[in-house]
């Protein structure tokens, strides 16, 4: 990640919802330590994340599940069916899409990062692939869990609502940082005599 991006992520964290990112953050440097260690992967890590009661906790943290994937293993597809929630835990992953037969690099999935709000809040499909560059692992929810919490605890769906929204604010920051970086370069200031 270069420094204007990164910039940008800790000026938009600031600006949207701190107390989440800061909480986020924690409990991946937990969950990495954990990785690093070889220590079992602890199953209400996930539930702790999504900000949920007791009871939805009990639900979720007895169906997540760790995943790990190889370097090149497709994690999900555009356009397939959702099944579920993840987590980047530990690993480089990669945002593709395809759109009009070209296929456009979206960038990485940083550990940490819940990844597919939109498809499990919304239409139930991918909007792109998602493939391990390196070797690496996720929490995976699966969207039976999640939807009999959401159920349990309405509240939960707002909150997942608000990540994403902080992560479509995200996504327009950085791409507004690169439009305004790539502007300086491409028009350099004339020399002073």
């Amino acid at each position: 990640m270069d420094s204007a991006s990164a910039q940008v992520r800790v000026r938009n964290a600031t600006m949207h919802g701190q107390m989440t990112e800061r909480k986020l953050r924690r409990k991946v440097r937990e969950m990495e330590t954990m990785e690093r260690g070889k220590l079992p992967m602890p199953a209400s890590s996930l539930a702790e994340l999504l900000d949920c009661p007791p009871e939805a906790r009990t639900v979720l943290s007895n169906a997540v599940r760790s995943l790990d994937f190889k370097e090149g293993e497709i994690v999900f597809r555009q356009s397939g069916s959702c099944k579920g929630l993840y987590v980047i835990v530990s690993g480089r992953f990669l945002r593709k899409s395809e759109c009009l037969d070209l296929e456009v690099t979206l960038g990485p999935a940083s550990t940490g990062e819940l990844v597919e709000l939109a498809a499990v809040l919304g239409g139930r499909r991918h909007n792109y692939t998602l493939s391990a560059q390196t070797q690496g692992s996720t929490l995976f929810l699966p969207l039976e869990a999640l939807d009999k919490a959401l159920d349990d605890y309405p509240p939960m769906r707002m909150h997942l609502l608000q990540e994403l929204a902080r992560e479509v604010s995200r996504a327009y920051y950085a791409c507004s940082a690169n439009r305004v970086i790539g502007t300086r370069h491409k028009h350099p200031p004339a020399a002073v005599a």
